[in-house]
């Protein structure tokens, strides 16, 4: 990726986004009257809840996901416009029943600990992820995998139980991979060192004040020109707000709601509002009808000489 992005502004982001794409071009801060430009190479980022684990088949938030995914990769992963493109895999053939996924992988990548990314790893991460005993808490997400085989060294095929037309948009969202060595480690019980093919490692946790990314100088891809990723955990919307004013921080997610007409019009500041796939719902559960205690007033409340 060589696109480059020029900012002499701070960010902050309403929605929730992966900051790979601005890690991979780096944040370009231009001097007035046409200054010279230099690269940031720290990102200070202000997100609101630390990670639980840094297991990648045991996430359950999106701003975790968001961390993770600097660590971790996919087979496939999505463009701009929301399609699934190559990303380990480098390219796949589906059989015309819908059921068999075949992988080509991407040759001459690592983990980070060396070891070469293999055939033998999509399958140990397949096979962890539908294992029963593992606490795969998204294990639903992913569809009706039924088995996978290493054809060869870099050529694997995904079994499903039956068709689901999502599965190549599951893969992107949710199989990340470690190495074959790190699940054979740690098997059901959760992977607390991270190791990843990714653009950066994870250098330092503090747990509840801040997650230090380094790059990883061996990934196979562009390496990003951001060096440093500091995630600083600040719960209170306010108070991330606050820090990205005062320039403690250079972005921050989810700002108070009520202030977004105000940080739209501060010229120090950049309003990202990203596209989501993801589907939000309220679950509603109406006590009043189903406790037996209940019904008689709610009969009362809903007869039509009340309406």
């Amino acid at each position: 990726m060589n696109k480059r992005i020029g900012l002499s502004t701070k960010m902050v982001v309403v929605g929730v986004i992966i900051l790979l794409a601005a890690a991979a071009v780096g944040l370009y801060f231009t001097g007035f009257l046409g200054g010279p430009v230099t690269v940031k190479e720290e990102l200070r980022v202000a997100i609101g809840i630390d990670m639980d684990t840094v297991d990648p088949h045991m996430q359950t938030t999106t701003l975790v996901f968001n961390i993770v995914r600097h660590i971790y990769e996919t087979l496939v992963w999505f463009d701009e416009d929301g399609n699934v493109i190559p990303w380990l895999a480098e390219s796949w053939e589906v059989s015309d029943d819908g059921l068999e996924y075949t992988f080509k992988l991407r040759e001459g990548v690592f983990f980070s600990d060396g070891t070469e990314f293999t055939a033998d790893d999509v399958v140990a991460n397949v096979n962890r992820w539908i294992d029963p005993d593992v606490k795969v808490r998204s294990r639903s997400q992913l569809g009706p995998v039924e088995s996978a085989e290493a054809l060869d060294k870099y050529t694997v095929k995904i079994r499903l139980k039956e068709p689901y037309a999502p599965f190549l948009a599951a893969l992107a969202s949710y199989l990340l991979i470690t190495s074959e060595e790190t699940i054979e480690r740690f098997g059901a019980e959760s992977i607390d060192e991270p190791i990843g093919t990714g653009p950066y490692i994870l250098s330092d946790w503090k747990k509840g004040d801040e997650i230090i990314l380094e790059r990883n100088e061996n990934y196979w891809g562009d390496k990003p020109m951001i060096k440093t990723i500091i995630w600083k955990i600040i719960p209170e919307a306010g108070t991330r707000e606050a820090a990205l004013l005062a320039g403690d921080v250079d972005v921050a997610f989810l700002p108070p709601a009520s202030d977004k007409d105000r940080l739209e019009e501060d010229p120090n500041v950049k309003l990202y509002t990203p596209i989501t796939n993801r589907i939000l719902l309220i679950g509603l559960f109406n006590l009043a009808i189903s406790h037996p205690l209940s019904r008689k007033p709610s009969s009362r409340l809903h007869s039509p000489s009340t309406m």
